[in-house]
């Protein structure tokens, strides 16, 4: 099962949050307290912001969304901009603005049950300029051959505390896909009937979409020149499925204010790292910049942050770094099965592979495997490319 993405701040409802940039943090142990999360943030970039709630409610266990709520920012200058829930955890803001560095901005939710939490006022970091994201074929020094991804930056704005996110997107081509899809027509106890029909959905050429999901932090406060030289982003290895087909990646660098800084830094140092950041365990709880004006001992997870960002979008094809080497392996072994259809109701293997859609049809079984059922079948990524990401092409995608 997928959950939101949430930047980092509390996969487990234990959550790290730090205050600010000299205050000593005031660490606690787990607890079994009802939390309200928050994962906001605003940039100077004309769009429609989000906001993130969850509510969180036992150790290990996982967020809930927070529906219902009324959520809004106010800016320094008077201006107010209010945001709708779009989807669990979502609320988005209903007219894109940007952030502008005159102004101080501070959120404000309203939950269902009419407790009011804020923030302490925001402002926007000086902006920086991102110059450059580029990729080199490469290997590591543990003898790992791949691509990596750079980024270099440099301003002249005192700009110094830095955080890079990315978002990559990937072609996917099911390898076992055909136009026809196997459906169950009826089904008693002792008889049964399937069909084979065109597939209603175009379920070949999918669209894959993956965030981030670490905290990469780089500083420039003890160099010369506030310059970020050939900085990496990701090392993507050779025999990554994601290259078997067109790759881009979206790199956004962020300028963070101190306080937003030290947060992430501390959130980085004591987190119980693991191969997924979403599997992180985090110990305790630490407190960010969001509060209840009306009751200073409630505790509230998240931060909220006003960072400058620039982005760059990069497309990669495998053959340009690697020309004489094997296109890389599908992210699954695929093969075929058949699937019988004995046994009684709620039995037959072939009916329940349909059924629960862990299958799908490739061909009829003409003795292509002996003692099987009718239909030739492969696992659901092998044969439909919406099991790992959208059928719907992404508007900046370049063929």
């Amino acid at each position: 099962m997928h959950y939101p993405r949430f930047i980092g701040f509390f996969l487990y409802p234990i959550v790290l949050f730090y205050l600010g940039c000299t205050t000593p943090y005031d660490f606690e142990g787990e607890t079994n307290e009802d939390l309200l999360i928050v994962d906001g943030m605003i940039t100077n970039q004309q769009i429609k912001h989000q906001i993130r709630l969850s509510r969180s409610y036992a150790f290990d266990a996982h967020p809930k969304p927070e529906k219902g709520a009324t959520v809004w920012i106010e800016s320094s200058d008077g201006s107010r901009f209010d945001f709708e829930e779009k989807a669990d955890f979502i609320y988005q803001a209903k007219a894109p603005f940007a952030a502008a560095e005159e102004n101080r901005y501070q959120l404000v939710v309203t939950t269902r049950a009419g407790k009011t939490i804020q923030s302490t006022p925001m402002q926007l970091p000086p902006k920086t300029d991102l110059q450059e994201v580029f990729a080199r074929a490469e290997t590591t020094d543990l003898g790992q051959e791949g691509i990596g991804v750079y980024l270099n930056a440099e301003s002249n704005n005192n700009a110094q505390l830095y955080r890079i996110e990315y978002e990559e997107t990937y072609k996917v081509v099911a390898p076992l896909w055909t136009p026809y899809d196997a459906v169950v027509t009826f089904e008693g106890f002792a008889t049964f009937a399937t069909n084979v029909i065109m597939r209603e959905t175009q379920e070949e050429v999918c669209y894959a979409f993956r965030p981030s999901n670490e905290i990469i932090l780089r500083s420039t406060t003890n160099q010369t020149r506030d310059r970020i030289d050939e900085e990496q982003v990701l090392f993507l290895p050779i025999d990554s499925g994601k290259l078997m087909h067109r790759y881009s990646v979206l790199v956004r660098l962020l300028v963070e204010d101190p306080q937003a800084y030290n947060y992430f830094e501390t959130l980085k140092e004591l987190s119980v790292e693991s191969a997924s950041f979403f599997n992180n365990v985090q110990p305790g709880y630490l407190a960010g910049n969001l509060f209840n004006p009306e009751n200073d001992n409630e505790k509230v997870g998240g931060f909220f942050r006003v960072s400058a960002a620039e982005e760059q979008r990069i497309f990669l094809n495998f053959s340009d770094y690697y020309p004489n080497a094997e296109t890389p392996p599908y992210f699954y072994s695929c093969g075929l099965t058949a699937p019988t259809t004995q046994g009684g109701r709620g039995n037959r293997e072939l009916l329940n592979a349909i059924y629960n859609e862990s299958l799908r049809f490739f061909g009829y079984n003409n003795g292509d495997i002996p003692y099987g059922g009718p239909y030739l079948m492969t696992t659901a990524p092998c044969g439909d490319c919406t099991v790992l990401g959208s059928n719907q092409k992404p508007h900046f995608w370049i063929p």
